[in-house]
């Protein structure tokens, strides 16, 4: 059987693991920075900037673990948006 599964409830559970997942590889972090840095470098999603219904963005947890990769670069594009004023 499938279900659909959103909201909160579904990415508590996921932000939690992620944030565990900062915490075994960086042990001197607290959760609070974890979770910091998770934010950090989520991926901007819906309007530029933080909004409604995407607020800081999609997490990203390769991002976050890959930091200090000076040469990693993401070329996606995830959103245009055109302002006619």
């Amino acid at each position: 059987e499938r279900f659909l599964f959103s909201g909160t409830s579904a990415a508590a559970p996921v932000v939690a693991g992620a944030i565990a997942a900062l915490l075994a590889r960086e042990p001197g972090l607290d959760a609070l920075q974890a979770a910091d840095l998770l934010a950090a470098h989520a991926n901007d999603a819906g309007a530029p900037g933080e909004d409604a219904d995407y607020g800081r963005g999609t997490l990203n947890l390769g991002w976050a673990l890959g930091r200090a990769d000076a040469d990693r670069i993401d070329p996606a594009l995830a959103t245009q948006v055109y302002e006619a004023a």
